[in-house]
């Protein structure tokens, strides 16, 4: 499976790509593991692994505003802050 960029994804981290961003469009700030986890029916810890490996693909990026949050590379910051 590949996303949209052409980077090699699994399943579970492009369940949580797409949830990152439609949590976003949803919320208007970026999603925490147990965010992710509670919306996808997965172990926060889990989550969380799936997410750093998204990350380290490229495909989601820390908030550095908001500790334990991801946002998609193209977000701007402005819409991915909690507020």
């Amino acid at each position: 499976m590949y996303s949209e960029s052409g980077t090699a994804c699994t399943p579970a981290m492009a369940r949580i790509v797409k949830f990152v961003e439609q949590f976003i469009e949803r919320n208007g700030y970026s999603p925490s593991a147990g965010d992710i986890g509670r919306g996808l029916r997965l172990h926060r810890s889990w989550a969380f692994r799936c997410a750093k490996q998204a990350m380290a693909r490229g495909l989601l990026v820390a908030d550095p505003k908001v500790v334990r949050s991801w946002r998609l590379p193209a977000t701007t910051s402005s819409r991915a802050r909690k507020g």
